[in-house]
């Protein structure tokens, strides 16, 4: 899982009004599940990334939602919902946050990530009900080198982000910032 994860730093406030079917609690549980699943395995491939030499190869290899969360990639494919991760500051000006994820970020975006939680909520959608789950995304020691300060970013790393991401936001974050969040949303069946 991701060290936050692990450390038990996540928390989700819910936004539920009202009680929840059986099928709701369903699918915000498998909801929060991939979110889970899709926060481990992105930590795993980072810290293997970061220990090879050179920069990490999510670099070269994009980070976009439609790039680095989807079932080519390895992770969990959401089926017929969507998943996601959404920053403050993106990397790729294409990876625009969903609607319902852009207020959560524009609430928080001075925030330390110890001082906000994430949300899960059941909305109707035009296809019917939907589960939303959103947990925030730390900046930690392992985010530095592709994140942190300029001083902090190796010039090889910097150099491949440049030619890559011209328009690069996604650096200057501080260890504790909050930096974004990854979001899921599953469609209730039944």
């Amino acid at each position: 899982m991701w060290l936050w994860m692990l450390a038990g730093c996540w928390n989700i406030g819910q936004d539920l009004t009202t009680e929840t079917t059986t099928a709701e609690s369903l699918a915000l549980e498998a909801a929060r599940q991939l979110a889970s699943t899709s926060a481990e395995q992105l930590q795993t491939q980072m810290v293997q990334e970061l220990g090879n030499p050179g920069p990490p190869n999510a670099i070269l290899e994009g980070s976009s939602e439609s790039e680095a969360l989807n079932p080519h990639s390895g992770l969990p494919s959401p089926g017929n919902g969507r998943i996601g991760h959404s920053s403050l500051r993106p990397r790729d000006p294409a990876n625009r946050a969903p609607d319902w994820v852009q207020p959560w970020l524009d609430a928080h975006r001075d925030a330390e990530f110890s001082d906000v939680q994430g949300t899960e909520q059941i909305v109707e959608g035009p296809g019917g009900s939907v589960a939303r789950v959103l947990l925030p995304i730390p900046m930690l020691d392992t985010c530095v080198r592709c994140h942190g300060s300029e001083a902090q970013i190796p010039a090889d790393v910097r150099t491949r982000l440049e030619a890559r991401y011209p328009d690069d936001q996604a650096t200057g974050f501080a260890v504790g910032d909050l930096m974004g969040a990854l979001w899921v949303e599953l469609p209730v069946e039944g």
